[in-house]
């Protein structure tokens, strides 16, 4: 049985004896290592896409808009404030 490198999910059959043994081990651990190379690459790949939405907030986070919204809140609500009502009062004896 050659050993098949191309084909990510095969079903990987071991070949066994008369009396059902299997006859070598190298096939169980050429598929154990397929499988582990296949999560390797995805790993890889869930890596990459959060790497790139973490150097996305970095740009947005960097951004003198982003920066600046602190202070412009700032003045909105200091513009918008009522003023307050003078402690006391008229009727304050």
């Amino acid at each position: 049985m050659p050993i098949d490198k191309r084909h990510k999910n095969r079903n990987w059959q071991l070949p066994t004896g008369a009396n059902g043994a299997i006859e070598s081990w190298q096939y169980v651990s050429i598929a154990v290592l397929m499988d582990l190379r296949d999560e390797l690459r995805a790993g890889r790949s869930l890596q990459t896409q959060i790497l790139a939405e973490l150097q996305s907030i970095n740009r947005t986070l960097k951004c003198h808009e982003t920066q600046a919204i602190p202070r412009i809140l700032r003045r909105i609500s200091a513009n918008t404030a009522k003023p307050r009502k003078p402690k006391g009062g008229a009727g304050a004896t």
